[in-house]
């Protein structure tokens, strides 16, 4: 129940892009740690600023 609620959050959230929203899915299908989610959106949030 708790990953449904996740998963819906997750879609209502309008500021996030694409890529974001695949990562933190991810994180809430337990494929990747929350940490390393971070790490690659802080990554991606920094190239795109380049």
């Amino acid at each position: 129940m708790n990953k449904i609620i996740q998963k819906i959050d997750l879609i209502e959230q309008n500021d996030t892009s694409t890529f974001e929203t695949k990562i933190m899915q991810l994180v809430i299908d337990e494929k990747i740690s929350l940490d390393l989610a971070k790490q690659i959106i802080e990554d991606f949030k920094e190239e795109k600023h380049e």
